[in-house]
């Protein structure tokens, strides 16, 4: 997933839906140096999901 920023709004929703059991790996690449004012959130989701699956199921460090 490569949606130039807006990755972060789906992202948070398939956490919360719980998608990412459902989906097999999720790569996306976030883009927390392009979005500044976004970081709070970007770093609250990659510990979200850090904490619930390993970067075999959902990795958000693709580039």
């Amino acid at each position: 997933m490569d949606i130039e920023g807006a990755e972060l709004d789906i992202l948070e929703q398939m956490l919360v839906r719980k998608t990412f059991e459902r989906v097999r790996l999720t790569v996306a690449e976030t883009h927390e140096n392009k979005f500044k004012e976004l970081r709070p959130r970007f770093r609250a989701l990659r510990l979200a999901v850090a904490e619930a699956y390993p970067t075999t199921r959902v990795n958000l460090d693709w580039i």
